[in-house]
Formats: C-alpha cells, structure tokens, sequence
C-alpha cells in the first residue's frame, strides 16, 4: 500500500461554524491493454505523459464542515486510481481519474465529435444549474489532447458539494485517453495550473472551511498482479488523514502549483544521491521523472543496467535479479521502494526489466 498525505498549506478563509464529522471515499483499479498488449508501447506513452507534465518544459461551496473517505477503484496495474463524481442538477454521475498532477476537472461532452464512442458523456442541457461561460479549452495530457468549453455547475464529490464549478465540457478527446468506465479528469492540483482559470474543487472546500480540517489523503491500494477488470484501490480521505495507515509525516510545499516537496536524497544499492531537488506528489503518473545526469549515476548503482533505445528511449533495462534496494528521504524520513513497485517486467519469462525511473530532458 502507498499512503500520500497532503496538507493544504494556502491560507483559509473564515468557515461558517457547523459540526465535523467524516468519510471516505473508496478507490477502484481497472484492468488495461498492458497485459496483452505491447509493454513497449505502453511505457513509451507513461514516458510521453510525464514528460507533457513535468518535462523542461468564482466558486461557492456547501457550508457544513465535514470530512469524508471515498473508496477508489484501481486501473490496469497501478496505473490510474478512480471514483465517481456528480455533475448537474439533477445529477449525473461519472467515473473521473483522481490527478494530483493536474488542477482542471472536465467530463466528455454528449456534444463530443471524437474519441468519445462508448463513453458515459455529460448532457450539459439536462441541468439547470449549467452556465456555459463561452471560452474554448485546449489541455495536453502527453498521451493525448482534450478541446471542448468551459462552463460551471454543481459538483458533489464524496458528500460535499460545490456550486458554479468551472469545468471543461470536452468535445475532442485523443482515441484511447479515456477508455472503460472513465469520463475525465479531477484535477487536484493547485489554482495556477488550472487551463479553464477556474479554483479546483478541493480548494474552494478547504479555503472555505466546509472540511474539518485543510487536508486530504490517499491510500493506494497495489492490485498489480490482479486478473480482474475493476478491483479495490484504497480511498480517498477528505478533511481528515488516516493515521492509521501510517505515522504521517508533513513536509512543507515548495510552491503552490504541483504538490511539490524538496526530495532530500534517494538511496540505490547503498549509494546515497543527494538530490538539492523538489518532487511533485502525483497520483496520476506511474514514473519518478529526473534529470539525465541524476538518472545516469542512479543507474551506475544498478548492476547490469544500461539506457534503452527507440519506444523506451528515456528508460534503463537490466536483469531482473539484478533488482537494487532503492529508497528516497522526505522531510528527514526514509522510505523503501519495493522492487514490486520499482520494476516493470518487459517479458513473460522475467528476466528483463525496466526501471521506474525516467530521464525527463
């Protein structure tokens, strides 16, 4: 299991007085094309989406105080976390990847022209709380592209609510961005990285006291061996943080866009890497993204391990059982990555492996 807590460091707006009490929302795992399809072209596309993201490259909400946990669902092998979010009056609901990473939520559009077939879609004309703002949205992904409008609506999540939410009615999506149950995105990221302009959901919750406290957590579930489609991947706290899971450990921000913490030092068969560098904190990328220098002397710590070429340019391979114990420090405290959590087998017979981390230059 992976447990990542992150306290919201913005200063709060005055919160209308009312009660706290709490809840969880659970998360769900969906099965992908990974397992059948090719390894190689699925690493070249969580390469291309990391990089799009990190490469050198007015709102009201509900007024009780409140916490909660949100059960998640599970994606492929680890891959994408989800839940399930209303829209509109009366509601509609959709499955959403839950993106730290990001700041905009967006659904697909009952208007859209591509990419869209066999998606549950937003019919914008069936809520009367919907008001179409006039203004085109474009947002880049890596592994594909989104165009529609921006508009605001009701938005619950886990039992809180927030009216006039900007969000993107998407009409173009890239093939294959959205696939299974899935309608968009939830970003939850910060204000500035938002594409519509608009104040994340989360944020205009925590600023405006509606939580008991500014904070949320996620506890990821790892189901990378599992054969079903769909399976349980942990939940999503609102207000609260589970300490049960773990001893938490706070580490403040080094800025207010992506959920970035200084990265003190990572550790690959013994060799300390003083890294001087801060790390973004998200649950919708797969990879540990990096400098080339840093990631060459990382990988001179491997044994056997040498650069990829081609699809998987950016990637180290080597032996399986040449697997190294890796761990990274945050905020004085070390800790271990498995090798389960590390390595990608790239064949049946696992004896090739690539690593988890990737030159982002």
């Amino acid at each position: 299991m992976i447990v990542t807590s992150l306290l919201l460091l913005a200063p709060l707006v005055a919160a209308s007085p009312a009660p706290a009490v709490a809840t969880s929302i659970p998360l769900i795992r969906r099965n992908n094309a990974i397992r059948n399809g090719s390894r190689t072209l699925w690493l070249k596309a969580q390469a291309e989406t990391l990089l799009a993201k990190y490469g050198a490259s007015s709102s009201s909400s509900s007024k009780r105080a409140n916490t909660a946990t949100i059960s998640l669902t599970d994606q492929g092998q680890d891959v994408t976390y989800y839940a399930s979010v209303s829209v509109g009056t009366p509601a509609q609901n959709f499955d959403v990847v839950l993106d730290t990473g990001s700041s905009d939520l967006w659904i697909a559009s009952s208007s859209c022209q591509t990419g869209c077939s066999g998606i549950n879609t937003f019919d914008s004309s069936k809520s009367t709380s919907f008001k179409d703002q006039s203004r085109q949205i474009t947002i880049s992904y890596g592994s594909g592209d989104v165009a529609g409008t921006v508009g605001t609506d009701t938005v619950s999540f886990g039992g809180f609510t927030v009216q006039n939410q900007g969000l993107g009615v998407m009409t173009q999506i890239t093939a294959q961005l959205l696939s299974g149950s899935l309608s968009g995105i939830m970003g939850l990221g910060w204000a500035s990285l938002a594409s519509s302009g608009a104040t994340p959901w989360w944020e205009t919750l925590a600023k405006g006291g509606s939580w008991a406290q500014p904070l949320f957590g996620f506890y990821l579930a790892r189901n990378e061996d599992s054969l079903t489609a769909t399976s349980p991947g942990g939940s999503l706290d609102l207000g609260f943080v589970n300490s049960s899971f773990t001893n938490i450990n706070y580490v403040s921000l080094t800025s207010q866009d992506y959920w970035n913490i200084p990265v003190q030092s990572i550790t690959v068969g013994g060799k300390v890497i003083t890294s001087g560098a801060g790390g973004a904190m998200d649950t919708g990328t797969t990879l540990i993204a990096a400098p080339s220098a840093f990631v060459k002397e990382f990988y001179s710590n491997v044994m056997g391990a040498v650069a990829a070429t081609g699809d998987l340019s950016g990637y180290y391979e080597y032996a399986c059982s040449s697997v190294a114990e890796v761990s990274i420090t945050l905020g004085g405290k070390t800790y271990a990555i498995s090798s389960t959590d590390f390595s990608l087998q790239l064949d049946s017979a696992g004896q090739q492996c690539v690593g988890g981390k990737h030159d982002e230059d």
